[in-house]
């Protein structure tokens, strides 16, 4: 965590840390499915020789120089989905300190977030029933007066609200209202 780590306070110390979830490699899965699905039915089903037929394309051999484009095709989007999701996994931090929550994506261009535990208004947790099955959601964060904003993909997301909302991060001297019972 070297931005959080950096940007640590006087006696701060970092509480949780937040991953994001597997799911992000779905993309990743599903080219590698129509990677291997075109490599089996060029070279099983219809028995071309990818070798071949890349070596001797001015010897026109349709079928072979669709499966060369095909699966030429499928090798770089499945290359270049995997750099860009690694790129973005390890540029994006969140994590809950004993004062704030931090928030940083970006790797040439930083965006940060940082707001203080004691101003928050909304921490809300969003999750279709595929994403609680596995495990995944979005936190929607608001501040008191602010805009909210959203963690996409975040693994665990009840414990990360949990974390969020733990009365243990109540600085010393913080105002505290008491309810009176016998109004109510």
């Amino acid at each position: 965590m070297s931005y959080v780590t950096s940007v640590l306070q006087p006696g701060e110390q970092v509480v949780y840390v937040a991953r994001m979830h597997r799911i992000v490699y779905l993309p990743v899965l599903i080219g590698l499915i129509v990677l291997f699905g075109a490599l089996y039915f060029f070279v099983g089903v219809q028995k071309v020789d990818l070798i071949d037929a890349a070596r001797h394309y001015d010897q026109p051999q349709p079928l072979g120089l669709v499966a060369v484009g095909v699966v030429a095709l499928c090798s770089f989007y499945v290359i270049f989905k995997w750099l860009a999701i690694r790129l973005r996994i390890s540029s994006t931090e969140a994590a809950i300190t004993t004062r704030r929550l931090i928030y940083k994506t970006g790797f040439i261009r930083r965006d940060t977030i940082e707001m203080n535990l004691a101003r928050l208004e909304l921490v809300e947790v969003e999750q279709s029933i595929w994403e609680r099955i596995l495990g995944l959601g979005h936190i929607v964060i608001k501040g008191i007066g602010g805009t909210p904003f959203t963690i996409y993909n975040i693994s665990d997301p009840i414990r990360f609200r949990s974390h969020i909302t733990a009365p243990t991060h109540v600085e010393d001297g913080a105002d505290v209202v008491r309810i009176d019972q016998s109004r109510l």
